[in-house]
């Protein structure tokens, strides 16, 4: 999401050749524009604009924040099936992972400004997961499967991928550099900053959270339960429970991506079953009212 311009951006199941669409929601109003082809959106928050990989078309589509308008179309070369981007505030990057690389899908690093693949492909060694940027540092974490879920990380400087000693990166905390990774049912707090990353704290879970997300202003992680349809409140330097926002009431199973908008205090989330909608949800804890939910 953007939240500068208070805008959400979701887009179709990367895996359906029709509904690859980016659409855009107004944070005020809820209206829903769609901008056309695109997947796996992320947002450069210097300029405001937003990349989507097209998957298909291989290319990576980046349009203006404010006006929707395309800016460019860059190529992705090989062959593969750019899936995901995600933006890196250090080094003004975009990293652009793709699947359909024959068990070995790569990663290309893309300078933002000038739009021009500096580092790629970048073998990740087995079938590509989700990526997510650590925009202190610069460093880019992800996972492969390949028979089982393997936790990796791309420096940025060299661009080397080694194998992390933590789980799967799923959500980061810039102004704090922490991680939050997640170990079978295991939450793990982890500082960023040294290298390698260091262990702060392992917090046992009686479940397996779909996403994560953090409120940098209200100073809380968010966790989520679809099996319970809650969304958990923890501390994100103890991982200590707060509360727990349940929205079995609503019929709504948090299972899709996470994004958090910490100016406005909310927390929004993908449920994709039994049918695709967006859950917004206020984070006021005493007075905690799902604010509506939409289907896109």
């Amino acid at each position: 999401m953007n939240q500068a311009l208070n805008k959400i951006y979701v887009s179709g199941n990367p895996s359906d050749n029709v509904n690859i669409e980016v659409n855009v929601i107004d944070g005020a109003l809820f209206g829903i524009t769609d901008v056309g082809y695109g997947d796996g959106t992320s947002v450069d928050n210097k300029t405001n604009r937003y990349w989507s990989t097209t998957i298909y078309q291989d290319s990576v589509i980046v349009r203006d924040g404010s006006t929707d308008t395309v800016v460019t179309t860059i190529p992705i070369p090989g062959g593969v099936c750019p899936i995901q981007s995600n933006y890196d505030f250090k080094n003004s990057r975009v990293w652009v992972s793709a699947q359909c690389g024959g068990g070995d899908d790569p990663i290309f690093a893309v300078n933002a400004k000038t739009f021009a693949i500096t580092a790629g492909p970048i073998n990740s060694g087995g079938v590509m997961g989700p990526i997510i940027a650590n925009g202190v540092n610069g460093r880019l974490y992800f996972t492969t499967t390949n028979g089982s879920t393997i936790s990796k990380r791309v420096d940025p400087t060299t661009f080397a991928v080694t194998l992390n000693a933590f789980g799967e990166v799923k959500a980061i905390d810039a102004f704090t550099d922490k991680l939050y990774a997640l170990s079978g049912n295991t939450l793990q707090i982890i500082n960023g900053k040294p290298d390698p990353e260091v262990i702060l704290r392992t917090v046992p879970l009686s479940y397996t959270p779909g996403s994560m997300g953090i409120n940098k202003a209200l100073n809380h992680l968010y966790l989520t339960n679809p099996a319970a349809q809650s969304i958990e409140v923890r501390d994100p330097a103890t991982g200590a429970l707060i509360t727990t926002f349940s929205l079995s009431s609503l019929g709504a199973t948090p299972d899709g991506s996470m994004a958090v908008d910490s100016i406005r205090g909310r927390i929004y989330v993908i449920q994709y079953t039994p049918v695709s909608v967006l859950l917004v949800i206020e984070d006021l804890i005493s007075a905690y009212q799902p604010d509506c939910i939409l289907s896109h």
